[in-house]
């Protein structure tokens, strides 16, 4: 069943498949940026406005058609794709496609995300969503960089002056937990379970750290102190995702090992969080059991117009 067109994108100049293509690629940022926002959304001081900015000049040097379209996308037009130079740049050929684009028969969800973009078939289409998410991302950065300071500002009254206080260093593998509750993963196996799971991250030497069932039900239940090192972080990815989509663990477990802090890559440095190896690529784009994207080795990448698709960040 079609769903109705949204009364914002209703737009007498613009032709109708035009402005679903607005709609729907509204509606894979939107979904895209939330998941992205989720991880990053308790780690303000980990936003990096010039990586993201990197990011975002990477795709349009990339994807040269695309560089006009977040400038109209920040002056607030509902159909800014259409009104940017997007149309012009990338040729007739490409015009034409979007032209026949038919107006998708379900509702976009963050569960069908990944099937419905990969049905869109536009060139172009999975580049202006990771670009405008990569936007609204670096727009909120700047945000919050702008309250910041405002909260800075110098005061006309006297401030009295406070001694700094030290702190002990923690000791690894330990590291100090966050002063608000941790989070679970919603564990739902059994400690027969734990064993063989413990067992095969052991074989296959996921942590540098040896893993019990006992740290991972800790781990699980948001109750470890104990920080683990990842040695491959697609190998990492692989199996939680695996863990995630068997129904063992929350949905949200990229968003709970960022909160908790629980591991860390061995180049992650000092403050051994999460985050450090996420670079806002969200779960979408870090499918498990697929290879990055741009890989010449894995023709369902590529696309109709023979280049490669690029998720936000490479890792």
């Amino acid at each position: 069943m079609t769903q109705a067109l949204e009364e914002k994108y209703i737009d007498g100049n613009i032709p109708e498949p035009y402005q679903w293509v607005q709609a729907t690629l509204d509606r894979f940022v939107e979904i895209n940026y939330d998941a992205a926002l989720d991880v990053v959304r308790l780690h303000a001081k980990e936003l990096d406005a010039d990586h993201i900015r990197q990011q975002m000049v990477d795709i349009i040097r990339n994807n040269p058609p695309l560089k006009t379209v977040p400038i109209y996308f920040r002056d607030g037009r509902a159909n800014y794709l259409w009104y940017s130079d997007f149309y012009d740049d990338a040729g007739k050929d490409v015009f034409r496609r979007y032209n026949q684009f038919s107006a998708p028969a379900v509702k976009i969800t963050p569960a069908n995300y990944a099937g419905e973009l990969n049905k869109v078939g536009l060139p172009y289409f999975e580049e202006l969503v990771n670009l405008i998410s990569l936007e609204k991302l670096y727009m909120e950065v700047e945000a919050r960089l702008s309250r910041t300071k405002n909260q800075l500002a110098p005061s006309s009254e006297p401030v009295e002056e406070v001694k700094p206080v030290a702190e002990p260093e923690p000791t690894s593998p330990q590291r100090r937990r966050l002063s608000s509750p941790t989070r679970s993963y919603e564990p739902k196996m059994s400690g027969e379970q734990l064993s063989l799971l413990a067992e095969c991250i052991n074989t296959l030497g996921v942590f540098v750290e040896a893993a019990t069932e006992q740290h991972l039900a800790g781990l699980l239940a948001g109750k470890q102190p104990r920080l683990f090192h990842i040695t491959n972080q697609k190998q990492f990815t692989y199996l939680f995702d695996n863990l995630r989509d068997g129904g063992y663990i929350t949905k949200t477990w990229i968003a709970v090992a960022g909160y908790n802090c629980d591991f860390a890559l061995l180049s992650a440095g000092p403050c051994g969080r999460f985050p450090a190896f996420y670079h806002f690529t969200t779960v979408y784009q870090l499918s498990p059991g697929q290879p990055l994207a741009g890989d010449p080795r894995n023709e369902h990448h590529r696309r109709d117009d023979g280049a490669f698709r690029r998720p936000i960040a490479s890792t």
